[in-house]
């Protein structure tokens, strides 16, 4: 089947045909149907994706190629992660420039322009621009915008972030961010039934690990200062679609209770109801015709 994406306008360095790599169609998945994606919403700028029988959009237009670069990239990291405490803050500095190489590479032909992330993407992605000139990385752009990316095409990893960020205390951040990132963690860990906990947990550490050095925990707070720390966290638009979600306990309510609130939402209106389809999934290393 031919695999929707968004505009090829939207994207910060051209279409996405220009990508070294394409895909094989080999599985099923369960999914919601495609309506449309649409491009401003409640004068808002950002790629927002409309279902069958959705009553409001869903923020970020996932697809597979987009998605496989990022599972690259992750897995990168987190081969790195677990042996980072061991490294100086010179050689911290050094490994994240050749990550950030690595990365940037993956990810460039997916790369959104700015105003099509979505809100909590583009803060993120803010923040750590912005860090990244604090510590005098080499690429502090390529730093942001891959964060952006990490988060716009991952909901696994920007939802529960935006329901902790809910649960945040601005001012604690600020005062003691090692404190309160292990505070809204111990709750993470009460929210989630998926089997991502240890990796979530591993990053969660190495963070905490990294705020130890003055110049890191310095840049931190600085950075946050600077961003748009509401956009963070969840709204309406979010909490409607992730009361379809299984496996985390947004706000602390169960799958259950948050059906029954969507059922309330919807009245005499439909439910959403997912289809059957083959999705592509596996990338064939061959470089198209230019």
């Amino acid at each position: 089947m031919d695999l929707l994406k968004p505009k090829k306008d939207v994207f910060r360095y051209g279409s996405v045909d220009d990508a070294y790599f394409q895909f094989e169609d080999n599985q099923i998945h369960q999914l919601f149907d495609f309506e449309r994606c649409e491009y401003e919403y409640d004068g808002v700028k950002g790629c927002f994706v409309f279902y069958k029988d959705f009553l409001y959009p869903v923020k970020g237009f996932v697809f597979p190629e987009a998605c496989y670069a990022n599972d690259t990239f992750k897995a990168t990291v987190m081969l790195v992660a677990k042996g980072f405490t061991v490294f100086s803050l010179f050689k911290i500095r050094k490994i994240i420039d050749a990550i950030v190489k690595l990365g940037y590479n993956l990810m460039r032909p997916y790369i959104l322009k700015p105003e099509y992330w979505c809100p909590a993407a583009r803060e993120l992605g803010k923040l750590a621009e912005y860090m990244g000139f604090e510590l005098k990385l080499e690429n502090p752009y390529w730093l942001g915008e891959m964060v952006s990316y990490v988060f716009e095409y991952d909901n696994v990893y920007r939802y529960p972030l935006q329901d902790l960020m809910s649960l945040t205390e601005y001012e604690w951040l600020i005062q003691n961010p090692r404190k309160e990132i292990m505070r809204v963690f111990e709750i993470y860990k009460i929210r989630e039934h998926r089997n991502i906990k240890n990796k979530i947990g591993l990053l969660v550490r190495l963070f905490c690990f990294l705020l130890l050095f003055g110049k890191i925990r310095r840049a931190f707070v600085e950075s946050i200062k600077k961003i748009d720390f509401q956009s963070l966290r969840l709204d309406n638009t979010d909490k409607y679609y992730l009361r379809m979600w299984g496996e985390y306990d947004f706000w602390g309510q169960s799958f259950e209770a948050r059906q029954e609130e969507l059922r309330e939402m919807h009245g005499d209106k439909k439910l959403p109801e997912k289809i059957k389809i083959k999705r592509v999934t596996f990338p064939i290393y061959e470089p198209r015709n230019r």
